[in-house]
């Protein structure tokens, strides 16, 4: 590993030797530039290394990630992954991210999908962070105040559990409206699922079945 970072550190030096050399020779730098540039060659190799090594660390670590949907499964075309991540935090709750983005082919119309995905030790923790999540949209609508479980409904939409294979399901806007955001909140024993949507999406049964089976997902990979 060692021998690796020297030869990148070398390769480094001598990249950014070839780029400041011949521009010393075009431009008239004084000595104050010239030192500026050699603490470049000298301490940037370390932070470039640094952005080298987290930028191939996170891709490594992304692409053991399944993918738990895909745009096609909505009819969208183009798909371009954002980004697929999973971890335990130190609660010891495992924690699921899928960021992406397709096209609808007849309209063209593009959709985002953030999908955060929370498995927690117990059912109890999976309600209050549904709350917690709920609260965090009411907080974008609104400039004080709090929302409970006594009054989450008039300010979400609350879905019928068994169509979206839940215990608990709202709904940040009517799903009959067209609305360009929304956020949906599935609840379901000690799982807990956030869909963030921008853009056109119909909510007809079959897309609502490939978006409620993200609950039922297999997450044991996360560790």
């Amino acid at each position: 590993m060692k021998k690796f970072i020297t030869f990148i550190a070398k390769k480094i030096s001598y990249i950014i030797r070839s780029v400041t050399e011949p521009l010393k020779e075009m431009f008239p730098f004084d000595h104050r530039w010239d030192s500026y540039l050699r603490f470049l060659n000298r301490r940037g190799i370390f932070f470039i290394i640094l952005l080298l090594a987290g930028y191939l660390y996170y891709n490594r670590i992304e692409s053991k990630v399944p993918q738990a949907l895909k745009m096609d499964e909505l009819g969208y075309e183009n798909e371009e992954v954002i980004e697929r991540i999973s971890y335990k935090n130190s609660l010891g709750t495992n924690i699921y991210r899928l960021n992406l983005t397709g096209v609808e082919p007849k309209t063209l119309q593009s959709l985002h999908l953030e999908i955060m995905f929370y498995e927690f030790s117990d059912e109890s923790s999976a309600l209050d962070s549904l709350l917690e999540e709920l609260n965090a949209a009411y907080a974008k609508n609104h400039k004080s105040g709090k929302i409970s479980w006594e009054t989450v409904d008039l300010y979400f939409v609350q879905l019928d559990p068994k169509e979206w294979n839940s215990d608990l399901a709202y709904s940040q806007y009517n799903l009959v409206e067209e609305t360009r955001e929304n956020t949906l909140f599935i609840q379901k024993n000690n799982r807990l699922l956030i869909l963030e949507l921008t853009g056109l999406i119909d909510y007809c049964e079959e897309n609502r079945n490939v978006l409620k089976q993200l609950i039922d997902f297999d997450y044991s990979f996360i560790k």
